[in-house]
């Protein structure tokens, strides 16, 4: 099974100020993921780690739609991110994804302890919103990000992917898809028994 890894540590580094990653689409951002889901930002909250050294924001998400993994609908799930701001001191990570109080977002998530990542930085988080040409279609979009040097897993060369613009419910399809398929129980086979053949008396 294939799943979203960082790009070798010589690619790692970041390039020309920009984050390398490997390029994925639905089906392998939801094999990396352990868990997928639609949901609502509440709040986000920047902090120190525990040495002072780093800054760390979480966002905390309200569940409304689970399409993969052990949540329930309406729990509250923290996402965090390395990066934020703290007064006057910034820390940026190149090729994160970024949160925003109410928005309405599908999110491939990786656990970490008690928390989780974003799979694929920022190519795990889809924005919902009304679009399409009637303006009443939901449609995800990822948000397009000069910060992520994106490489293809096959030919290990730098890509350009735009942003990918979707149905929801098109989304939501590619994902159950992807999702590994249940194994189908036959149950314990029913015993065969012979009746032996009975001869007409003459």
């Amino acid at each position: 099974m294939k799943r979203l890894i960082w790009v070798g540590a010589a690619l790692a580094a970041t390039i020309a100020g920009a984050t390398s990653m490997i390029a994925a689409d639905v089906p392998l951002l939801t094999t990396s993921s352990g868990l997928v889901v639609r949901g609502t930002i509440v709040s986000v909250a920047p902090h120190w780690s525990g040495d002072n050294a780093r800054i760390f924001t979480d966002a905390e998400v309200r569940v409304s739609e689970v399409w993969k993994g052990p949540v329930s609908t309406g729990q509250l799930i923290t996402v965090y991110q390395p990066g934020g701001e703290i007064g006057e001191i910034g820390q940026r990570i190149h090729g994160v994804a970024t949160f925003s109080v109410d928005e309405d977002v599908v999110l491939f998530l990786e656990r970490r302890g008690p928390r989780y990542t974003v799979t694929g930085m920022a190519q795990g988080k889809f924005r919902i919103e009304l679009g399409g040409t009637d303006g009443r279609t939901v449609i995800a979009h990822t948000s397009p990000d000069a910060d992520l040097a994106l490489v293809d897993p096959t030919t290990h060369q730098y890509v350009s992917k735009p942003a990918l613009s979707l149905p929801l419910l098109e989304l939501k399809a590619q994902v159950r898809a992807s999702l590994p398929k249940a194994p189908i129980e036959t149950g314990p086979k029913t015993p065969t028994t012979t009746v032996p053949a009975i001869k007409a008396q003459p």
